[in-house]
């Protein structure tokens, strides 16, 4: 079944708002009317107008454009500082690289406002259940770590080192990722 010209245009998100508006319009003008207020409106009309032909040393249509270009300036720097300030959060860059995976392990951190990277969590890539470091050394000459998952019981791997160690590398690659621009960019639907 066909829909007729006005019931399309009154489910129509945007003609619909212009018929709403011009329903309240047409009914404020009618309410001004029997209210006794269109003399009061006609005169302050005339007093604008009137106002605007006048003259002090600039003339005064003069002063209001140059109010109204005042406003917008105002309007736009604070929009664009507000953005600076504020950049929404699908839109921060390499800021919104704070995830990856790096030797079989994923990682998590935050970055300070120095753009360094601190917060720096291992998580399981399986089942992403937080893990850390532990003592794998058998002989204290070398120190060895492992990562193993305690919820799904994954061995995730073995390095030769302190987890400290091994945290400065994965922060390494981190800044390599920054520095060459190859870390995972959101995709934008």
């Amino acid at each position: 079944m066909k829909k007729s010209l006005i019931s399309r245009l009154w489910h129509d998100p945007v003609w619909s708002k212009v018929i709403a508006a011009a329903v309240l319009i047409a009914a404020g003008a009618v309410g001004s009317y029997f209210q006794g207020f269109w003399p009061t409106i006609g005169a302050a009309v005339t007093r604008v107008v009137l106002w605007i032909q006048e003259s002090t040393l600039v003339p005064n249509w003069l002063l209001i454009i140059l109010s109204i270009c005042t406003v917008a300036t105002l309007i736009v720097g604070g929009v664009m500082l507000w953005a600076i300030i504020f950049p929404e959060a699908g839109d921060r860059g390499w800021r919104a690289y704070t995830t990856d995976e790096f030797f079989s392990i994923r990682w998590r951190w935050h970055y300070g406002s120095d753009g360094g990277v601190y917060s720096l969590h291992s998580f399981c890539p399986a089942c992403d259940y937080q893990v850390y470091a532990a003592n794998a050394s058998v002989f204290g000459a070398v120190p060895r770590i492992i990562y193993r998952c305690e919820d799904c019981g994954r061995t995730l791997r073995e390095f030769e080192g302190t987890p400290e160690e091994l945290e400065n590398r994965v922060i390494r690659a981190i800044q390599k990722k920054l520095r060459t621009s190859t870390w995972p960019k959101p995709t934008k639907a």
